[in-house]
């Protein structure tokens, strides 16, 4: 015999009167998505992740649409610590009003933007999104996209940033490559003091400058 493929599933014990045994989709104390894959006589059911990269065990189980409000209000406020690490105060969070979000801080809802799902931060006059919100999405990793009106902040691979302006003339942007931590000071010069003095400041000596079809790019 051989096997194709193998559903990862985890099995756990309730107890005969848990309100969850009768709910197709469940929502474990991480906030991870599970179907139910099977039940038994004796309490047990099988489960299937929803996601990639599932715990091995957890420690609750709760109906999902019960447990949507906290399980986004806790992502967002993993969100939020991340940017005030930063030292940036959290102005305003943006959410679909679609979106059941258990009572936080500085919530507006629109019926239109961001869409159902995801999430938008204001603070350090940057806006930080769109961010994962869903629990059927994982949660959107360090860095985070950022915008405002001098400069964008584009993460590119793994700890860096691009830092974009859109220059007059040009189809695409101008982008400088830097570590994250690099590329936030950058933008926060280039928004308190201009893009001239965050380019004196962190590339004081050269830059090599390179052209193509749709962007301007520096590097070092």
């Amino acid at each position: 015999m051989q096997i194709k493929s193998c559903a990862f599933t985890l099995i756990v014990e309730m107890p005969p009167d848990a309100r969850v045994m009768d709910k197709d989709t469940l929502l474990d104390g991480s906030g991870f998505p599970w179907e139910v894959a099977f039940t038994t006589e004796d309490g047990k059911v099988g489960l299937k992740p929803l996601r990639k990269e599932p715990p091995t065990e957890i420690s609750a189980i709760y109906a999902y649409e019960e447990r949507l409000p906290v399980v986004q209000r806790n992502r967002i406020y993993d969100y939020m610590s991340q940017i005030e690490a930063l030292d940036f105060e959290v102005n305003t969070i943006f959410a679909n009003e679609a979106d059941r979000i258990e009572s936080i801080g500085p919530l507006k809802r629109d019926a239109n933007e961001p869409p159902v799902g995801e999430v938008a931060i204001t603070s350090g006059r940057f806006l930080w999104g769109p961010l994962a919100l869903s629990p059927m999405e994982p949660p959107t990793k360090w860095p985070f996209r950022a915008r405002n009106e001098a400069v964008t902040l584009e993460p590119s691979y793994v700890g860096w940033y691009d830092v974009c302006r859109t220059l007059p003339g040009q189809d695409g942007p101008l982008r400088i490559n830097l570590p994250w931590h690099d590329a936030i000071g950058f933008a926060r010069i280039a928004v308190e003091q201009g893009w001239d003095k965050a380019v004196a400041t962190f590339l004081p000596y050269s830059a090599r400058l390179t052209t193509g079809p749709e962007e301007m790019r520096i590097g070092g």
